[in-house]
């Protein structure tokens, strides 16, 4: 007979509790999988040996039907990695998902894939229940299974830390694109440029096709019709809810560029594997059905719900790792649907063997592959500026604001503003506070020094930011000014002079080498006295400019206004010291014998600094200041005259918002950004981010940007 106490129940009942948890947290590692799954797959694939890869060119030589293939790779022999065998996936059909093994069986490995059958995925999973886990398990098994010209990545990361590890750490070929970011605006972008991308490929598709004299409408059909590859493109957002939560305004078109990839990805290879948290409404029930793989880790019941179409995601909350995926998610209410994994984990040590791995099968295949990174956190300090600047080599044709916060559609890195000569080109920034405004000041002073090519002359009415920015060390000697009005100003004088008689010189010029002709004996004579007979300006091209540019002076009623001269038509001192002055300004800019030309000018800047302290302007306003201030800007850019200004608010300056056209806004209030008619300014801005708008593009014409960091700031 034997006695059995509470005392022994509970002990059994303890002993069992405790090897029941040590056999769930048995570490079931990324390398104990791939060593006995990487040779099932091999030979599951069968690759034979020797074969070759043929690389086709661009998309857009793809359609202008050059088929020729771009390179050849001579692959002799099995590649082997870290963990023995790799690049050998084929991507003809999808990419599969190495999750680990069907309800824990190693004879069964994950057969899930992103491909024609369930084109687009989506990961729920609770804080702490191994999401990220799973998504970096997915991110290393993937490159490592297939090679760069099977599988192009782009990782997007809202939470910043996990896909920026691997882009400073562990950079793989296959990763074109990793976005650290939690700007809602970056991540669109991102998806509008796949978009954008993968219409082009469709495009292709039809325009190889009639090369061929066959259809081609999939990865498939053009890998058998031309015998190159075409790789498979996997977009991983994780913390997908950011878009819809931080950019609202721009839902609708967030819901147009996914239905896109709903409707052509499966055909193109352009697969989305977004993951979260939790999904709420933000997920619009359309898009919901329209993706196929259902993937979830422990998580609460009614997440559970709208991922499975089950809750049995809420029975593996604390089971770290574990996760269900069911691709039926239409017939999933009674769980026969669902398939327990658990998910291999890659930690640092092996993650880093993979990449290292990956990396050098590309060095020895001379696969040169480009990733574009964005990383909000990585910011231009003040003392790197000019550094940075040159870098990026820039020119005296425009300026640099720095790295913009969206894909831009040149496939530039930095964002520019560039000048023309052909329309409106003149800056305005508007920032709440002097320190801020500074930022801005330091940044065009040092794209002006890299650049080089300019002069500056510039009016200062806050006394602070003169002394803080040192305006009066990088203005022409003697064109620094502090008088805080407009009305008999120097400033406004000088410039009103420079501008307009360019534009007389100009406008001589192409009259006389059009074959008009002006000059007589009166105008000779008084040549002989305003400029000098027999002196170095004295030829017969010059003295047909002074008879032209005085007869323009005299008739032309912009310049008359311009120039505030008198409007009856009658030749005074001033008008005769005006002409002599452009007949020196001629031979100043080195076309003494042949016609002046916009490139022929100078480039000259007038910087406004606190615009909102002038007197007539900003302060006390006078309406024919400011009408006069902003006809002068409109006529500066046709004359190499560029205008930036700076002021902490536009009240009384709304008609001179119509002369400027690009804003550039930091830390300002609706009202003001109303001021300037922009309509699209965006939803949310990153304390580290600043606005710039195109007034020439008025739905699409706002782009963010990294600011720079000024010494002893803190962004």
């Amino acid at each position: 007979m034997f006695k059995v106490s509470d005392d022994d129940i509970l002990m059994s009942t303890n002993n069992y509790s405790s090897f029941y948890r040590a056999e769930i947290n048995i570490p079931f590692t990324e390398k104990k999988f791939l060593d006995k799954a990487l040779p099932k797959l091999s030979k599951e694939v069968g690759r034979k040996y020797p074969y070759q890869v043929r690389i086709p060119k661009s998309i857009r030589e793809l359609t202008e039907g050059d088929l020729e293939p771009a390179r050849i790779i001579e692959i002799e022999k099995p590649m082997i990695g870290e963990f023995g065998e790799m690049w050998f996936g084929d991507a003809t059909t999808g990419i599969r998902l190495l999750a680990g093994y069907k309800n824990g069986d190693s004879r069964y490995i994950c057969t899930n894939e992103l491909g024609d059958k369930d084109i687009h995925g989506l990961l729920a999973g609770s804080t702490g229940q191994g999401k990220s886990v799973t998504l970096n398990a997915f991110i290393y098994g993937m490159c490592y299974l297939y090679a760069p010209w099977e599988l192009n990545l782009t990782l997007c990361d809202a939470k910043i830390v996990e896909f920026k590890t691997i882009a400073i750490n562990n950079p793989m070929p296959q990763i074109t694109a990793v976005a650290a970011t939690e700007d809602a605006d970056y991540l669109i972008s991102v998806l509008a440029t796949k978009r954008d991308e993968m219409m082009a490929v469709n495009k292709m598709y039809s325009a190889v096709g009639n090369v061929i004299g066959k259809d081609v409408r999939n990865i498939a059909d053009f890998r058998k019709s031309t015998g190159m590859v075409l790789p498979q493109n996997v977009i991983i957002i994780d913390e997908f809810q950011t878009m819809f939560k931080g950019a609202p305004k721009k839902v609708n078109q967030i819901i147009e560029i996914l239905d896109s990839f709903a409707r052509l990805g499966r055909n193109t290879g352009y697969h989305l594997l977004m993951a979260s948290q939790e999904i709420g409404s933000e997920l619009p029930a359309g898009m919901l059905t329209n993706i196929k793989l259902r993937l979830a880790m422990g998580c609460f019941s009614n997440v559970s719900e709208k991922v499975l179409g089950n809750p049995d995601a809420a029975l593996n909350m604390g089971k770290r790792g574990h996760l269900i995926i069911n691709n039926e998610p239409a017939a999933a209410k009674n769980s026969d649907y669902n398939v327990q994994y658990r998910v291999p984990f890659p930690d640092d040590t092996c993650t880093h063997s993979m990449a290292a791995a990956v990396r050098q099968q590309g060095e020895k295949l001379q696969w040169n592959s480009h990733m574009n990174f964005y990383d909000e956190n990585d910011l231009v300090q003040e003392e790197q500026l000019e550094d940075y600047l040159r870098k990026q080599k820039v020119t005296p044709n425009e300026l640099i604001l720095g790295e913009p916060s969206c894909i831009m559609p040149d496939g530039e890195e930095v964002l520019k503003l560039q000048y023309t000569g052909e329309s409106i080109e003149s800056v305005s920034v508007i920032a709440p506070t002097d320190e801020t405004l500074a930022r801005y000041i330091k940044l065009f002073k040092a794209n002006l020094a890299v650049a080089g090519g300019s002069q500056s002359i510039i009016l200062c009415a806050h006394p602070v930011l003169a002394r803080s920015c040192h305006l009066q060390d990088f203005a022409l000697p003697k064109f620094s000014f502090n008088e805080p009005q407009y009305e008999d100003n120097d400033f406004f004088n000088i410039m009103r002079s420079i501008i307009y008689k360019r534009k007389v010189m100009l406008k001589a010029d192409e009259f006389i080498f059009n074959g008009v002709k002006q000059r007589s004996d009166q105008w000779d004579a008084l040549f002989d006295k305003y400029v000098g007979k027999g002196s170095e300006m004295d030829n017969d091209l010059n003295r047909e400019r002074f008879a032209q540019c005085l007869a323009i002076m005299c008739t032309d009623k912009q310049m008359i206004n311009g120039l505030h001269l008198g409007n009856d038509g009658k030749v005074t001192t001033t008008h005769l010291k005006l002409a002599a002055s452009c007949i020196k300004m001629y031979c100043d800019y080195g076309v003494r014998d042949i016609q002046l030309t916009l490139k022929s000018i100078p480039i000259l800047y007038f910087w406004i600094v606190g615009l909102d302290s002038i007197v007539g302007l900003g302060r006390m306003s006078k309406s024919k200041f400011v009408t006069e201030l902003k006809s002068m800007i409109n006529d500066s850019s046709y004359v190499n005259v560029r205008v930036l200004s700076f002021t902490t608010t536009y009240t009384d300056l709304t008609e001179f918002c119509m002369a400027i056209r690009w804003f550039i806004y930091e830390g300002v209030s609706s009202s003001e950004i109303g001021k300037t008619k922009c309509e699209c300014y965006p939803d949310t801005v990153l304390s580290k981010l600043a606005v710039v708008f195109d007034s020439t593009k008025k739905q699409d014409g706002c782009f963010k940007f990294k600011k720079i960091v000024q010494t002893g700031e803190i962004l």
